[in-house]
């Protein structure tokens, strides 16, 4: 009982503990505020990458696509692990505004709606909200051939992060691609080397993706594959989008549908588009997006390997603490061992001081992180609105709300790291000090 006395006098009594807490209430109120808002990010654009390719992947990297994709179609719509299937052009084409004289480099993205919309969340990322057979009917005329824009083309964000067109638009836009054959020449070297076609905006798309919503332009399927030259001698596609059911296995599913392309490579071995079927490969979608998700979770290790240190200072700050409180209680430790107190129940006192200074600095800057998080966005709102100044600029940034919400496993390793820190930085002061001889403790001269 007397270790517990003790340790809360020590704890309320002496200034210098004070600043150990202060120490570590700031370093749990730094690095949860940090980590909470980059766990945010991090999770927020993954989430977003996502929801625009579905859970795997059959693709070729070949401008030229592969062929035999509907029967491939057929053979994944029949598994019992598939939700949903959908093909898909990629391409490149060149936009420029009808009667302008300036063009623009894009994505060319052909999709069919009904099924491109049941495999990703491509649906609930447009503007004016449809249903999925008029995806691409301009709302003025339903005649028309309609495209859907990323929302960053031709369009512009307030402070905010908000839009500030008007959905409903009228803008005709023409689209040029170079048409190739199967073997990768010019479809039409011998006459016009290039198709065009206009479109008039039916909606615009916002992903949330900044990379995709800038350079993007959606078409009906089968007018990408007319452009690109995908109709051309045999059908071909650029990938296959494939939604798995809840529950199932993603890395099994890959491996099912993996030999499912197998089989089909096999089956057309001798068939003289078999060379086009050598680059298709199976991935899972973290796989498939990997040069854009592996960067951000680069950046979140350095920035968690960086916020690590700030634990080591904190262990620094603790070991100052107590050297110079043990130090000066040489005498106490000297009196308590000369009556038979044992060298563990003094370390059980001074760590038990260290676990006061632990709780209650890890409880301050957690509670001052929770309600910092808590209004973040409200500050930012002020901040912006009296001095101008936003944490990401968002006319630059593709960024809503600053991410506030604490993650239980982020707030849990973070109180771990802060005991643990707390608790090193006392152990080898106290250590060093009571199994030292008691006689020596309590000489004059100490």
């Amino acid at each position: 009982m007397f270790n517990v006395k003790l340790a809360l006098k020590y704890f309320l009594k002496k200034p210098i503990s004070w600043l150990a807490t202060l120490a570590v209430a700031i370093s749990v109120f730094v690095v949860l505020v940090v980590m909470t808002v980059m766990h945010g990010l991090v999770v927020d654009y993954i989430n977003k990458t996502h929801a625009t390719v579905g859970d795997v992947i059959v693709y070729s990297d070949s401008l030229v696509g592969f062929p035999y994709y509907d029967r491939l179609l057929g053979e994944i719509d029949k598994q019992n692990f598939v939700e949903a299937a959908s093909p898909v052009i990629k391409s490149f084409a060149m936009l420029s505004v009808a009667g302008g004289n300036r063009g623009l480099g894009v994505n060319l993205v052909g999709i069919e709606a009904s099924s491109y919309n049941q495999v990703t969340e491509f649906k609930s990322s447009l503007y004016r909200k449809i249903d999925n057979d008029k995806i691409f009917t301009p709302y003025f005329d339903s005649k028309k051939s309609g495209c859907i824009r990323g929302i960053l083309i031709m369009n512009s964000k307030n402070y905010q992060g908000k839009f500030t067109h008007n959905p409903l638009i009228f803008e005709k836009l023409i689209l040029t691609c170079f048409p190739l054959s199967y073997k990768g020449t010019l479809l039409k070297a011998a006459s016009g080397i290039v198709d065009s076609k206009s479109y008039y905006v039916a909606n615009d798309s916002d992903t949330g993706l900044a990379s995709v919503d800038s350079s993007t332009i959606y078409i009906p399927f089968t007018d990408a594959q007319m452009l690109c030259g995908m109709d051309s001698t045999i059908k071909r596609a650029s990938a296959i989008y494939i939604k798995i059911k809840q529950g199932e296995s993603l890395g099994e599913c890959v491996d099912k549908i993996s030999q499912l392309v197998q089989r089909m490579k096999e089956q057309n071995e001798n068939d003289k588009f078999s060379m086009l079927l050598r680059n298709v490969r199976v991935e899972d979608w973290k796989t498939y997006k990997r040069e854009s998700i592996a960067p951000m979770e680069k950046e979140q290790a350095m920035l968690t390997a960086l916020f690590l240190l700030i634990a080591l200072v904190t262990v620094f700050v603790i070991f100052v603490v107590f050297f110079m409180l043990v130090h000066h209680k040489l005498r106490d430790i000297g009196i308590l061992r000369s009556v038979g107190i044992s060298v563990f129940k003094i370390n059980g006192l001074f760590l038990l001081f260290a676990t006061m200074i632990a709780i209650a600095g890890t409880t301050i800057g957690a509670l001052g992180g929770w309600f910092f998080l808590r209004y973040i966005n409200n500050l930012e709102g002020w901040l912006f609105r009296e001095f101008g100044w936003q944490l990401w600029n968002r006319t630059i940034y593709d960024i809503g709300e600053i991410p506030h919400d604490i993650q239980t496993e982020v707030l849990c390793v973070i109180i771990i790291c802060s005991l643990v820190a707390s608790l090193l930085g006392a152990f080898f002061p106290v250590f060093n000090v009571s199994r030292r001889d008691p006689v020596k403790l309590l000489s004059v001269d100490q």
